[in-house]
């Protein structure tokens, strides 16, 4: 949408300097250490909590990190490198792994969606019925 929105002004967008966009991460950076530092943690985090604000951007990276994994696994496999100090996870473990079969359900009816009050962080479109 950036290259949309900057034609439709004309091309007069300017983007800002590296140096103020490091600036600007920086002073971003020190707000939120700030905050984790003096804000109380109230459990359950609401909506109304300023700690609502920082589990969306935590979850919000997650999903760059989802689909950067999605997208790389397109790439050709030799443009796919392993970047250096990278460690695999166990191939083996000492347990094997359980059974999980499929089960039958009957057929009911379901309400999907969050109460506005649910205990836990959830994107705006989970919430409602």
């Amino acid at each position: 949408w950036d290259d949309t929105e900057n034609y439709r002004m004309g091309g007069s967008y300017k983007w800002p300097s590296v140096n103020e966009v490091m600036d600007y991460r920086r002073t971003v950076r020190n707000i939120i250490i700030k905050m984790i530092q003096d804000t109380p943690l109230v459990l359950p985090i609401t909506k109304e909590s300023p700690w609502w604000g920082l589990l969306m951007g935590m979850e919000h990276e997650r999903i760059h990190l989802e689909t950067s994994s999605v997208l790389i696994r397109q790439l050709p496999v030799d443009m796919v490198t392993k970047p250096d100090g990278w460690v695999y996870g166990p191939m083996k473990y000492s347990e094997p792994v359980m059974s999980n079969p499929m089960i039958r359900v009957e057929e009911r009816e379901v309400t999907y969606g969050k109460p506005d009050d649910f205990p836990s962080y959830g994107w705006d479109n989970e919430y409602g019925r």
